[in-house]
């Protein structure tokens, strides 16, 4: 403090007055500079871009695995708070990627900031879709105090939101829309592949389609036995995967859910862990669906080559091989398997021509609609249905590079959404 401004014995009462206001002032101002010093160092630390290994945040392994393993570079561009905008566009069949980056960029903004997310409501989104944010949103919340701003969403929409749900096994039923969804418990108690409760689960489900399809068509309609089955098989082929491919996992979700007022069916498998082309690498297969394995890849190698930045992998091969019949990495321990997903696909197709149906996994995105319809082939030394989803149907031949894509962002196990329009 200057000289001038402390108080000497001999200055007046007018003179000390004056210095102690004085002093006051630079006081309060002093007190203003700090406090804005603080803030400004709180406003900085609010949107400070910190790594992961700073944060407290942990989600379960296989979560963690999906943000700091696999998409890492991503992971570590995002410098702005998230805003998730549900749209038309927002969906798995057309814009796989755009979804994962968003979970990926909702789980970074919660380890971040100590804010909380935006979900924009612009128009229909696709329930798949939405049920993944919920599902990232309740991982959140697993681990710190956790809301989520909702902008623009109707009252009807908002419902659906609130009621979904993933982190526990729920069913609701409205005038707008149904759900049945089960966070399927995997038991690791011995090997029987048939002691495992989403057997039962998927009876719910199947009847689930099959009054969803009434309420559309025809109140007296009951899903076709041959329907049912493909539906059970393919389920059941998608969960005895995780059991056996994926020991860490206990949990894996299965949901089927019906806009009334669209009169739209949602059918969603989801789980994290191998990959399907993990699960088909050559290394891991027995003799003879090594053998066919390689042939394949022999040819894709020869013909097109894998480079790096290349519109079609040896993932993607893999993983479209998968789709084939009779191509599974347990046919030597169970002939049935690599029917599954075939007969879903084809009976999904018989019970209404435009359904859509898309399948995320590692980087790999596969969209399959009415335009390359299944056709019996006779490929890898045997009559099989096949879907290579090209012109000439031939799994020899590039597939079409809109059906087939590489995304920029990895998915760490599988997703199945099944979306059936029921307007006849």
């Amino acid at each position: 403090m200057s000289k001038s401004y402390v108080t000497y014995k001999g200055d007046s009462s007018q003179t000390r007055q004056a210095k102690r206001s004085f002093r006051a002032r630079i006081s309060i101002q002093k007190k203003r500079l700090e406090r804005q010093a603080q803030h400004k160092v709180l406003q900085h630390e609010l949107t400070l871009i910190r790594t992961a290994a700073e944060s407290p945040v942990r989600y379960d392994k296989m979560v963690q695995r999906f943000c700091d393993v696999n998409n890492m570079k991503l992971w570590s561009k995002k410098r702005s708070r998230v805003v998730i905008q549900l749209s038309q566009d927002f969906n798995l069949f057309n814009n796989p990627s755009k979804v994962l980056r968003d979970l990926l960029y909702l789980l970074y903004d919660a380890k971040v900031y100590q804010g909380y997310p935006t979900i924009r409501y612009i128009d229909k989104v696709c329930f798949g879709a939405l049920y993944l944010v919920d599902n990232m949103c309740w991982e959140i919340a697993n681990h710190r105090l956790w809301k989520v701003t909702l902008q623009n969403m109707p009252a009807s929409e908002h419902v659906k939101f609130a009621k979904v749900r993933s982190f526990e096994s729920s069913d609701y039923d409205t005038e707008a829309a149904c759900m049945v969804n089960e966070r399927v418990h995997i038991n690791r108690k011995g090997d029987d592949l048939s002691n495992q409760s989403y057997r039962t689960k998927s009876k719910q489900l199947r009847d689930m389609v099959a009054v969803a399809i009434a309420g559309a068509e025809d109140p007296n309609y009951e899903l076709p036995f041959d329907a049912a089955q493909a539906i059970d098989s393919a389920i059941s082929e998608q969960f005895d995967n995780v059991i056996q491919h994926v020991p860490n996992a206990n949990q894996a979700s299965l949901c089927a859910f019906y806009d009334k007022v669209t009169k739209e069916l949602t059918i969603l498998i989801y789980n994290f862990g191998k990959t399907i082309a993990e699960t088909l690498l050559p290394k891991n297969l027995p003799q003879p669906v090594r053998g066919e394995v390689e042939d394949i890849i022999r040819n894709h190698t020869k013909r097109f080559g894998f480079l790096i930045g290349s519109n079609f992998t040896q993932e993607n091969a893999l993983t479209l091989l998968a789709l084939q019949e009779g191509i599974s990495s347990k046919l030597l321990t169970d002939d049935t398997r690599g029917h599954g997903l075939i007969d879903y696909i084809e009976k999904c197709f018989e019970l209404q021509p435009l359904c859509r149906i898309a399948i995320v996994s590692g980087r790999t995105a596969i969209k399959i609609d009415q335009k390359y319809p299944i056709s019996l082939k006779n490929v890898l030394n045997r009559p099989r249905r096949i879907l290579a989803l090209n012109e000439d149907n031939d799994i020899y031949a590039k597939p079409d590079k809109t059906y087939v894509r590489t995304m920029d962002v990895a998915f760490n196990g599988v997703i199945i959404e099944t979306t059936i329009p029921l307007i006849y």
